[in-house]
């Protein structure tokens, strides 16, 4: 009978190669394009690239991304939407991918994928940031009326020092926001084991609903609606009148 090991021992050097061969991807030399874009309010980022939107009085949009990948990134404009995204799908390989943005006032910005994104959000009277899938928001210039944030997945959005009236959030998953700053009100509602982290947003009113695992921080001076089915917790800063509805392990807590 033939011993099996010489075909075994091709299988093996087969899958080696191919694994190499993987590791060994080449997007070409690294390469800049300046694409014709007007001044938009809304932009969603479909790639794995890193977005960077700053504030300026002329629209402009930089693409940096290897010679053999940067044909195949979009840059299309749909009623006032910016999309972000490649002909054909995404690949499994596409090296490193930049997007250097300049508006005058950037309202909306959504993250599909694993893609990161650092925006400055300053001129918006309402501001709205989604991250759906792993990628990762930081944000700054949050000053107006609301703003609005969603997590859907294992991704993060962080606003530094926002200024605005009231602020919703939306968590499901195991994603993160964390925010600072003042606002009226807050109304935050975790599906999952997702953190909110928000002891440093000063708010008068706050109300918060955990759905399973989840964890919230924050500060309330005024009133605190805190509600928990599951084993999430909610701990709190500030002398909030506090009615409370827990149902199963959760714990409120003030610190």
């Amino acid at each position: 009978m033939r011993s099996p090991l010489p075909a075994l021992s091709a299988a093996v050097i087969l899958l080696a190669a191919g694994l190499t061969g993987c590791s060994s991807f080449d997007p070409g030399a690294v390469v800049a394009e300046n694409r014709a874009v007007t001044d938009v309010r809304a932009v969603e980022l479909d790639t794995s690239g890193d977005l960077t939107v700053t504030r300026g009085d002329v629209p402009s949009l930089k693409v940096i991304a290897g010679s053999r990948i940067i044909e195949q990134l979009t840059t299309d404009i749909d009623d006032g939407v910016l999309r972000l995204g490649m002909a054909g799908g995404t690949p499994v390989r596409t090296g490193a991918i930049r997007y250097e943005l300049t508006v005058s006032a950037l309202a909306s910005l959504t993250v599909r994928g694993s893609g990161d994104a650092s925006a400055d959000f300053t001129g918006a009277d309402d501001a709205a940031i989604s991250v759906r899938g792993s990628g990762d928001v930081e944000a700054q210039g949050i000053d107006g009326r609301a703003a609005t944030l969603t997590v859907d997945g294992s991704g993060e959005i962080t606003v530094e020092d926002a200024r605005v009236d009231s602020i919703t959030v939306r968590l499901d998953g195991s994603g993160a926001v964390a925010i600072s700053g003042d606002t009226q009100t807050q109304d935050v509602e975790i599906s999952g084991d997702g953190d909110y982290e928000a002891g440093d947003l000063h708010s008068a009113d706050a109300v918060v609903t955990i759905h399973g695992a989840g964890d919230a921080l924050i500060t309330a001076s005024r009133t605190l609606d805190a509600r928990i089915d599951g084993s999430g917790s909610i701990s709190y800063d500030g002398d909030a009148q506090v009615t409370k509805e827990i149902s199963g392990s959760g714990d409120l807590l003030r610190r």
